[in-house]
């Protein structure tokens, strides 16, 4: 058994210089109906129509809806699940680079955050050491105030000297 494999046109009034091909491609030519084809079978091919070639033409129509329609669907299904897969691979990307952005972001808020962790740990600790300063301050100006009662000043003369702008 041998089997011949014919590439026909898609549409079957595409002329390719061999009167066969171009014959089968009238006779499967999916979309043109039987009455266009036995028109051209008539005209361009010398096939003179009788009853039992209009039958063998309308069985060949038959075969086109059997044969190659299941095939043009089955093409335009893969077709359309080629496109579904791009599309598909294209949201993929997209959300990888939402994850890679989210993920870079995320980074920046983690270092900002540790900044101003370092940042609010420096002002605790500069509080704290001000702190301990005005506290030696105080014990001081306590000590001072003690000494200037000692020697006989007043707390009235004491208030007094603190309002006033030192010159």
């Amino acid at each position: 058994m041998e089997v011949t494999v014919i590439g026909l046109h898609r549409n079957g009034t595409k002329k390719s210089g061999n009167p066969l091909i171009d014959m089968l491609s009238v006779l499967f030519d999916r979309k043109m109906n039987k009455y266009t084809k036995r028109n051209i079978l008539e005209k361009e091919y010398g096939i003179r129509m009788t009853r039992k070639y209009n039958e063998v033409i309308d069985k060949m129509c038959n075969i086109s809806e059997y044969w190659i329609e299941p095939y043009y669907k089955a093409q335009k299904i893969e077709e359309n699940a080629k496109k579904k897969i791009a599309d598909a691979d294209k949201k993929i990307a997209d959300a990888e680079k939402l994850i890679a952005d989210a993920e870079r972001k995320t980074a920046d808020a983690e270092r900002k955050t540790a900044d101003a962790e370092r940042k609010a740990s420096d002002a605790e600790r500069k509080s704290v050491d001000a702190d301990i300063k005005v506290k030696g301050i105080e014990e001081e100006n306590a000590k001072l105030i003690s000494l200037l009662k000692l020697h006989g000043i007043s707390d009235e003369e004491i208030k007094t000297m603190l309002e006033k702008p030192i010159a």
